[in-house]
């Protein structure tokens, strides 16, 4: 069975290359909106795992995607690529975070209830 971390990074596996494709370009109606969904997704996945500032930057992403959506003919602004970097920044910083704080179980406190 999967940890909440391990599946929440399965699905910043799965969206995150998305949401780094979108700013290039004029992506139309359907790729914006799956851009959204992929935004709404992470924020409320890392809500879930406790990532406050990751699921406050995937929602701001959200809204930014939800303002496109009002005119998909226009150009993405080119701040667009600089929030998908903040994003990418926070979830770097956060596993990061979760390695160096991740230790190994030491194998002389082990009890061994065999006996």
């Amino acid at each position: 069975m999967l940890s909440l971390h391990e599946a929440f990074a399965g699905e910043v596996a799965d969206r995150m290359p998305r949401l780094r494709a979108v700013p290039t370009g004029r992506p139309g109606r359907e790729l914006i909106q799956q851009a959204r969904r992929d935004a709404h997704s992470l924020a409320s996945s890392a809500a879930v795992v406790g990532m406050a500032d990751v699921s406050r930057c995937a929602r701001a992403l959200e809204f930014r995607f939800d303002a496109l959506l009002v005119d998909p003919s226009e150009p993405l602004p080119a701040s667009l690529v600089d929030d998908v970097a903040e994003l990418d920044a926070l979830l770097l910083a956060a596993a990061a975070s979760r390695e160096a704080t991740a230790t190994d179980p030491d194998p002389s406190s082990t009890v061994d209830r065999t006996s």
